[in-house]
């Protein structure tokens, strides 16, 4: 019956029920069948401390709970970014003489690793032998990955040799991840090594492995090598995905190649795959660094018809294009876009827009924007007040300059080396004046 009552999503009844069986007067006593599938349900539902009330409570009237019921809570406090309430259950599990599995294990050591608590993963993995539970391929991936995430690429790899020692097989995902924390440490010779030798141990590279090489190669500005993992792609028949388009338009974006970026756009599309909008803001972003803003518009346009909705980084980029031009009527159009049809400016924008007017001497309409984005609640940033301060002393309102300058450091921002240069600038101006004077 409780169980049936969890399935129809009705928390307050189940609850309400479980009271009733606990009352004194009640003849069925809820047993550790009924806590288990209630906690289980609460953990499902995201209500895991309403489920540790429970599983105290099952201690308190003497139903021991089970390990499935503590695998329960441990994984929802996981999953719930709570890896420090995850190991007291732990600890209270262990306490109470319940042994726990490898699924409790691999559970609190994905846990530790993704918060950067490798230490307390490694004494947790060395924990598992102590107990008589052996580690399997995923308990020695997840340290890997751990260390990995912390930069310690060589312990990882060392992880890897202990693993083969204790007779666990590597998996794909064992080398993909040393490939990944060697790219991402720019270690691409090493990152190579590895690659090479899960090919000769007979593993097959997936696409995460491939999605990986290709991000390290393109950041280090291995173009050539890039192409040749391409072919072989396609030779051995490894098909692309979002992540893996994304990792090569970026990096062709990122050096400049961005009609080599176009051409892949295309081709994704070609094959069904739907770019999201962190590609066309990678590319509109390329696009117009390199003057093509018409080109940059175009794609803007194109998110909108295939249904997709642009977000601030693609307006801030395509407005940012357009100052860099000079053509601030088409940036303010944009602006207005934003205002009418969401989303809402953020300050970046309004900073990308006030720089816009200031590098091109228009600074009372820099100041009008500013006291928009102030009425919207918006607090300018360091890059606002540093476009604000240099475009004032440019236009020879020093004073105007200085109280900009001073407001800044009342709200608590450290100035950048071109404010500096620019107090500077005015403290050598108000010296000269002063000697003119005297003279």
């Amino acid at each position: 019956m409780i169980k049936g009552i969890c399935t129809t999503g009705k928390t307050g009844m189940t609850l309400e029920l479980l009271k009733s069986m606990r009352a004194e007067d009640s003849f069925s006593e809820p047993d550790i069948v009924a806590y288990s599938t209630v906690i289980n349900y609460l953990c499902r539902e995201g209500d895991v401390d309403k489920a540790v009330e429970l599983l105290e409570e099952m201690a308190a009237r003497g139903t021991s709970p089970s390990l499935i019921t503590y695998n329960f809570i441990i994984h929802s406090f996981s999953i719930s970014n709570r890896w420090e309430d995850a190991m007291k259950i732990f600890t209270g599990m262990v306490g109470r003489g319940i042994s726990p599995n490898i699924v409790t294990f691999n559970t609190l050591l994905n846990s530790l690793c993704k918060h950067g608590r490798v230490r307390e993963a490694q004494k947790l993995f060395d924990l598992m032998g102590t107990r008589g539970e052996r580690p399997d391929a995923f308990s020695y991936n997840i340290l890997m990955r751990g260390y990995c995430l912390m930069g310690l690429v060589e312990i990882a790899g060392k992880i890897l040799e202990a693993m083969r020692s204790a007779g666990v097989q590597p998996t794909t995902d064992s080398f993909s991840i040393l490939v990944d924390g060697y790219c991402k440490n720019g270690r691409l010779d090493e990152a190579t090594e590895i690659f090479r030798e899960m090919k000769r141990e007979g593993l097959k590279p997936d696409i995460f492995t491939y999605s990986c090489m290709l991000d390290g190669l393109c950041k280090g500005g291995r173009f050539r090598d890039v192409e040749a993992l391409l072919e072989e792609m396609d030779k051995v028949g490894v098909p692309h995905n979002i992540t893996s388009y994304n990792c090569l338009i970026n990096g062709f974006c990122s050096s400049g190649k961005w009609e080599r970026a176009i051409e892949l756009l295309n081709e994704m599309v070609d094959k069904g795959i739907s770019p999201n909008v962190l590609l066309w803001n990678i590319l509109i972003d390329a696009l117009c660094k390199e003057g093509d803003v018409r080109r940059a518009h175009e794609l803007f346009d194109l998110i909108i018809e295939r249904g997709e909705k642009p977000d601030t980084v693609s307006y801030g980029s395509l407005i940012n294009g357009y100052c860099l031009l000079g053509q601030m009527e088409d940036a303010c159009r944009l602006l207005d876009c934003m205002i009418r049809n969401g989303p809402e400016p953020n300050v970046v924008v309004y900073s990308i827009l006030i720089n816009g007017y200031c590098r091109n001497g228009q600074i009372n309409k820099a100041m009008v924007l500013l006291k928009e984005m102030r009425s919207k609640g918006l607090q300018p940033n360091c890059a606002a007040y540093s476009s604000l301060i240099k475009g004032l002393f440019r236009v020879g309102r020093v004073a105007a300059a200085k109280e900009m300058y001073d407001e800044m450091q009342a709200h608590g921002l450290a100035p950048n080396f071109c404010t500096w240069q620019t107090r500077q600038g005015w403290s050598t101006a108000r010296l000269r004046s002063r000697r003119t004077r005297s003279e």
